[in-house]
């Protein structure tokens, strides 16, 4: 079960990263 809640974590913050959506609801630039 460990491996699972890393993927998990991991994919949101490569999906936050990746998605140019997020970037545009929060402009952190």
């Amino acid at each position: 079960h460990q491996i699972l809640p890393s993927v998990n974590r991991q994919m949101t913050i490569f999906y936050a990263g990746q998605a140019h959506v997020f970037d545009d609801v929060h402009p952190k630039k």
